[in-house]
């Protein structure tokens, strides 16, 4: 959440729009409702990630431990391969922060490796 001005922009993610149409303000409206009964919804925005071409879904969240136990295979790049990811970070795995972290490691890993070509 963040306050703007006097209001608040509130974000949202779910497992699914099945159970609310996010292209209906009125039902976003009254879910959001649910939550905080004195809201009023000035707008809203929805986005499909499971249906976008791109992105085909969100992040994956792992059981407790089940990331730890397959870092180190994770991270380990295949031949001239190298991989990159959320589920890869040393930080925030599972999360955007640490796709860009892992982002950034791999990007230095691959220089070190032209470098020494």
């Amino acid at each position: 959440m963040q306050r703007c001005d006097d209001a608040v922009l509130l974000v949202c993610f779910g497992p699914s729009a099945a159970d609310l149409d996010v292209g209906d303000d009125a039902a976003v409206a009254a879910a959001v409702r649910e939550l905080a009964p004195e809201a009023s919804v000035l707008a809203v925005h929805a986005h499909d990630w499971a249906a976008d071409p791109y992105s085909r879904g969100t992040w994956a969240f792992m059981r407790p431990a089940q990331v730890h136990a397959a870092w180190s295979a994770l991270r380990e790049p295949e031949a001239r391969v190298h991989f990159a990811g959320a589920h890869t970070a040393l930080r925030w795995p599972s999360f955007m922060d640490g796709a860009i972290e892992s982002g950034r490691r791999v990007a230095e890993e691959v220089a070190e490796r032209l470098a020494r070509a």
